[in-house]
């Protein structure tokens, strides 16, 4: 009567062990393929890996490029064919295949020439992968560009990202970075005076990035202030003298907090203290998609005039994606600008932030800076300008959809040669730079 016991529990001991066995033999087949790859990223660390993709997937909105080396799942819904208003394209967003691809970072489909623009220190194959990216265009083959969705796409991905790794950062700064990936590249880092007592005093996730013609600390890509970095950002335009500062981004997008109000609300208040930085409102002007306010600050430890500070607020970046026109972003590019030209500003570095200081504010960036090459030399760049910024502050122009835009806003501008249809802007703009 113990027989069928006896042979039930004999064949459940035998299935436990060849479960067991066959458990032991993945993990030495997953084990082994590991090694693997370590050993081949070891030998050729500068390829990029991309897993066989479904072509009804594509990338999310953030975050997609990849560092080299590591493996990405692709995951998220296609974009929708988008319709720019400012040039009235029709264009298709184009991504996926069945086939794996791999990008040999090493190789460079165009050589960089001797412009002053160019990195005199390359740390890195990264950095001299991004330094030899090279595409000058006629107006004409811009425009040809913008009508190839696909082509900008396969361009933007041959970029890498250039992110420091998380081993580069600054020990004990992890509160003061809005995102644990987004950190300031070590050799363009922006300082701050020493605090005696405080080794943290001199950090803040800030990038001084080089301007046209290779312009030096032209501006400053920061991330949005958090409420314990927000007196580390005035101490950053108290020092370094920033006339100017462009904010992208809304203080909340979709219940998520992406700033912080560092600046008073003279709904509530006229002046706000930041730790020794006293800042004032002044006054303030609307334009179509942002505004305009003039602040004063002033060093409670100094006995220096107080300067005065023109903050641009850029509101009308959707949540999500980019606007449907380039028009209102080639405005704000413009105005500021403008400011620039006036005697009473200063010289000094354009801050320009938006969340994490590398999307938004590269798409600003770029097309600053592309306006200057086009009006000096009759031809944009627009490979060689990104691949620059983002050798000084990794990731910046963050998406192929971002990148898409700074095409679109330059193409615009050369088309056209103005953002604005209102002959009144300039009119306006007197009001709140007249002492």
């Amino acid at each position: 009567m113990w027989f069928p016991v006896a042979v039930v529990a004999g064949v459940t001991v035998i299935l436990i062990f060849m479960a067991i066995v066959c458990l032991l033999f993945c993990r030495k087949r997953l084990d082994a393929r590991a090694e693997e790859e370590h050993r081949a990223q070891q030998l050729d660390p500068e390829k990029l890996l991309y897993p066989a993709v479904d072509p009804t997937n594509t990338m999310s909105a953030s975050m997609i490029q990849p560092d080299a080396g590591r493996v990405y799942t692709i995951t998220g819904l296609p974009p929708k064919a988008r319709k720019w208003k400012g040039s009235q394209l029709s264009l298709s967003d184009r991504r996926g295949s069945k086939a794996s691809l791999v990008l040999d970072l090493r190789s460079s489909s165009t050589e960089l020439g001797t412009s002053s623009s160019a990195p005199s220190i390359l740390e890195s194959p990264t950095e001299e992968k991004l330094a030899s990216k090279s595409r000058p265009l006629t107006c004409s083959e811009l425009e040809d560009c913008v009508n190839n969705s696909k082509q900008l796409y396969a361009e933007f991905w041959e970029m890498p990202m250039n992110h420091p790794p998380p081993e580069e950062r600054l020990p004990g700064s992890s509160y003061r970075n809005r995102y644990p990936f987004i950190l300031p590249n070590a050799r363009t880092r922006v300082n701050l005076p020493d605090i005696p007592g405080d080794p943290l005093s001199i950090y803040i996730n800030a990038n001084f990035l080089k301007g046209y013609e290779g312009r030096k600390r032209a501006y400053i890509a920061t991330q949005g202030p958090l409420s314990c970095t927000a007196k580390d950002f005035w101490r950053m335009i108290w020092h370094h003298h920033c006339p100017i500062i462009v904010m992208i981004t809304k203080l909340k997008e979709r219940n998520e907090t992406k700033c912080e109000r560092y600046w008073p609300d003279p709904t509530f208040r006229m002046q706000e203290k930041y730790g020794d930085i006293v800042v004032t409102f002044d006054s303030a002007i609307g334009r179509d998609g942002y505004q305009i306010t003039s602040l004063y600050i002033s060093h409670s430890q100094s006995l220096e005039a107080p300067r005065r500070i023109y903050h641009y607020w850029y509101t009308a970046w959707p949540d999500h994606g980019v606007p449907d026109s380039p028009r209102q972003l080639l405005r704000l590019v413009e105005e500021v600008h403008i400011a620039q030209e006036r005697d009473d500003v200063k010289e000094g570095p354009v801050v320009v932030h938006c969340s994490a200081g590398v999307g938004r504010t590269g798409c600003f960036i770029a097309a600053s800076i592309g306006i200057e090459q086009i009006k000096r030399e009759e031809l944009i760049d627009i490979l060689k300008i990104v691949c620059l910024m983002r050798i000084d502050r990794g990731g910046m122009v963050e998406t192929e959809m971002q990148y898409e835009l700074v095409y679109h806003t330059l193409h615009h501008y050369w088309t056209t040669r103005t953002g604005s249809d209102d002959d009144t802007r300039d009119i306006a703009l007197e009001a709140i730079f007249d002492e």
